[in-house]
């Protein structure tokens, strides 16, 4: 008896244990906080694309960081910006 309830209890906490690991489903967010992309923010990160000569066709926050589709040079790019820095750090031309 005593050990038929204890094979329960470890099958239990085994089935709790791997339903909690799995949980987060690769929310990045959950483990670091990502700030709000305000408005100051949002036009510094503009300004500086466009000095850098992109026309901006969509600017938003992603999860991985701030996504951006622009145009350069007669390309259409999709850009990923660091939400700290507004630095490029993920450039892919859409062909």
């Amino acid at each position: 008896m005593i050990r038929t309830f204890a094979i329960s209890t470890l099958i239990g906490l085994a089935a709790m244990t791997a339903s909690y690991a799995s949980d987060d489903k690769g929310d990045k967010d959950h483990y670091y906080a990502r700030p709000e992309l305000s408005t100051p923010m949002q036009k510094e990160f503009r300004q500086n694309l466009e000095k850098q000569g992109y026309k901006i066709l969509k600017f938003k926050n992603d999860d991985d960081g701030i996504e951006v589709y622009a145009n350069k040079n007669g390309n259409r790019w999709e850009l990923t910006l660091d939400p700290n820095t507004g630095r490029i750090v993920k450039a892919e031309r859409d062909d």
